[in-house]
Protein backbone atom coordinates (compact mmCIF):
# COMPACT_ATOMS: atom_id res chain seq x y z
CA UNK A 1 0.00 0.00 0.00
CA UNK A 2 2.77 2.35 0.83
CA UNK A 3 3.85 2.52 -3.13
CA UNK A 4 0.32 3.05 -3.98
CA UNK A 5 0.12 6.14 -1.99
CA UNK A 6 3.69 7.47 -2.64
CA UNK A 7 2.80 6.70 -6.96
CA UNK A 8 -0.46 8.87 -5.94
CA UNK A 9 1.31 11.58 -4.06
CA UNK A 10 4.31 12.12 -7.45
CA UNK A 11 1.58 12.18 -9.87
CA UNK A 12 -0.30 15.24 -8.27
CA UNK A 13 3.14 16.96 -7.72
CA UNK A 14 3.71 16.21 -11.88
CA UNK A 15 0.15 17.55 -12.43
CA UNK A 16 1.00 20.49 -10.53
CA UNK A 17 4.27 21.35 -12.01
CA UNK A 18 2.65 20.59 -15.57
CA UNK A 19 0.18 23.27 -14.26
CA UNK A 20 2.81 25.89 -12.99
CA UNK A 21 5.17 25.69 -16.24
CA UNK A 22 2.21 26.53 -18.53
CA UNK A 23 2.24 29.91 -16.73
CA UNK A 24 -0.76 29.67 -14.41
CA UNK A 25 -1.77 30.20 -11.21
CA UNK A 26 -4.24 28.64 -9.59
CA UNK A 27 -5.83 31.99 -8.20
CA UNK A 28 -5.59 33.81 -11.14
CA UNK A 29 -8.81 36.30 -11.10
CA UNK A 30 -10.54 36.91 -14.52
CA UNK A 31 -9.79 40.26 -16.03
CA UNK A 32 -12.71 42.87 -15.37
CA UNK A 33 -15.49 43.34 -17.90
CA UNK A 34 -15.70 46.96 -17.49
CA UNK A 35 -13.77 49.94 -17.82
CA UNK A 36 -11.54 51.55 -14.55
CA UNK A 37 -13.57 54.30 -13.05
CA UNK A 38 -11.27 57.56 -12.74
CA UNK A 39 -12.69 60.57 -11.31
CA UNK A 40 -11.00 63.85 -11.52
CA UNK A 41 -11.72 65.83 -8.19
CA UNK A 42 -12.71 69.29 -10.45
CA UNK A 43 -16.13 67.38 -11.82
CA UNK A 44 -16.17 66.20 -7.72
CA UNK A 45 -16.14 70.01 -6.59
CA UNK A 46 -18.69 70.89 -9.49
CA UNK A 47 -21.36 68.06 -8.55
CA UNK A 48 -21.42 69.04 -5.25
CA UNK A 49 -21.18 73.12 -5.81
CA UNK A 50 -17.74 73.30 -4.25
CA UNK A 51 -15.38 76.02 -5.28
CA UNK A 52 -11.82 75.90 -6.02
CA UNK A 53 -10.67 75.64 -2.03
CA UNK A 54 -13.48 73.63 -1.12
CA UNK A 55 -16.02 75.98 -0.07
CA UNK A 56 -19.36 76.28 -0.60
CA UNK A 57 -21.14 79.40 0.24
CA UNK A 58 -24.87 79.65 0.24
CA UNK A 59 -26.51 83.29 0.76
CA UNK A 60 -30.12 83.31 2.24
CA UNK A 61 -31.96 86.66 3.82
CA UNK A 62 -30.36 88.20 6.15
CA UNK A 63 -27.49 85.52 6.24
CA UNK A 64 -25.02 83.55 4.89
CA UNK A 65 -23.69 80.21 5.32
CA UNK A 66 -20.30 78.60 4.19
CA UNK A 67 -19.26 75.63 3.88
CA UNK A 68 -15.86 74.25 4.36
CA UNK A 69 -14.29 70.52 3.32
CA UNK A 70 -12.73 69.29 6.20
CA UNK A 71 -8.43 69.69 6.67
CA UNK A 72 -8.98 72.53 4.35
CA UNK A 73 -9.03 75.23 6.44
CA UNK A 74 -5.32 75.78 8.73
CA UNK A 75 -7.51 75.96 11.99
CA UNK A 76 -9.38 73.50 11.63
CA UNK A 77 -12.61 75.66 10.37
CA UNK A 78 -15.69 73.51 8.68
CA UNK A 79 -18.82 75.55 9.22
CA UNK A 80 -19.34 79.68 9.28
CA UNK A 81 -22.51 81.28 9.65
CA UNK A 82 -22.83 84.99 9.36
CA UNK A 83 -26.15 86.38 10.31
CA UNK A 84 -26.58 89.90 9.58
CA UNK A 85 -28.73 92.96 10.88
CA UNK A 86 -29.81 94.87 7.51
CA UNK A 87 -31.20 93.09 4.08
CA UNK A 88 -28.53 94.37 2.52
CA UNK A 89 -25.99 92.09 4.49
CA UNK A 90 -23.99 94.78 5.65
CA UNK A 91 -24.39 94.89 9.72
CA UNK A 92 -22.98 91.82 11.24
CA UNK A 93 -25.27 90.42 14.15
CA UNK A 94 -23.72 87.32 15.06
CA UNK A 95 -20.75 84.81 13.60
CA UNK A 96 -21.24 80.66 14.31
CA UNK A 97 -18.11 79.35 13.74
CA UNK A 98 -17.64 75.21 13.95
CA UNK A 99 -14.78 73.43 14.05
CA UNK A 100 -13.36 69.51 13.86
CA UNK A 101 -9.83 67.57 14.35
CA UNK A 102 -8.32 70.88 16.79
CA UNK A 103 -5.58 69.95 19.36
CA UNK A 104 -7.41 72.50 21.92
CA UNK A 105 -10.98 70.67 21.45
CA UNK A 106 -12.77 73.97 20.28
CA UNK A 107 -15.68 72.91 18.49
CA UNK A 108 -17.53 76.27 18.14
CA UNK A 109 -16.98 80.13 18.18
CA UNK A 110 -19.80 82.13 18.68
CA UNK A 111 -18.81 86.05 18.02
CA UNK A 112 -22.19 88.89 18.59
CA UNK A 113 -19.57 92.10 17.39
CA UNK A 114 -22.71 94.65 18.26
CA UNK A 115 -22.77 93.58 21.96
CA UNK A 116 -19.08 92.62 22.15
CA UNK A 117 -19.55 89.17 23.30
CA UNK A 118 -17.00 86.29 22.02
CA UNK A 119 -17.98 82.62 23.07
CA UNK A 120 -15.65 79.50 22.68
CA UNK A 121 -17.06 76.23 23.29
CA UNK A 122 -14.86 73.08 23.94
CA UNK A 123 -15.40 69.22 23.63
CA UNK A 124 -14.52 67.35 26.62
CA UNK A 125 -11.18 65.75 27.15
CA UNK A 126 -8.55 69.14 27.45
CA UNK A 127 -5.92 67.61 29.15
CA UNK A 128 -4.66 70.77 30.83
CA UNK A 129 -7.68 72.66 31.93
CA UNK A 130 -11.30 70.72 31.03
CA UNK A 131 -12.33 74.25 30.28
CA UNK A 132 -15.99 74.05 28.90
CA UNK A 133 -16.84 77.45 27.44
CA UNK A 134 -15.24 80.77 27.61
CA UNK A 135 -17.42 83.99 27.40
CA UNK A 136 -15.64 87.46 26.96
CA UNK A 137 -17.11 90.49 26.95
CA UNK A 138 -14.84 93.16 25.61
CA UNK A 139 -14.00 95.77 28.28
CA UNK A 140 -16.21 94.15 31.06
CA UNK A 141 -15.06 90.50 32.24
CA UNK A 142 -14.19 86.89 30.89
CA UNK A 143 -16.31 84.33 32.31
CA UNK A 144 -14.93 80.60 32.47
CA UNK A 145 -17.01 77.16 33.02
CA UNK A 146 -15.65 73.80 33.63
CA UNK A 147 -16.67 70.39 32.86
CA UNK A 148 -17.09 68.57 35.99
CA UNK A 149 -14.78 65.68 35.21
CA UNK A 150 -11.98 68.17 34.19
CA UNK A 151 -11.01 68.16 38.55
Amino acid sequence: MGTTESKIEEDALLELDDYERDGEHILDVPRSWCRSLRVDRASVRRAHGLGDNGTLVRLFFRSRLEEFSEFAQPDGLVTRSTRFADDARLVVDSVTELYANRNDRLIRRVRLPRAGVNEEWFAPGRERDGVRMIRDVQGDRREVEFYKSGR
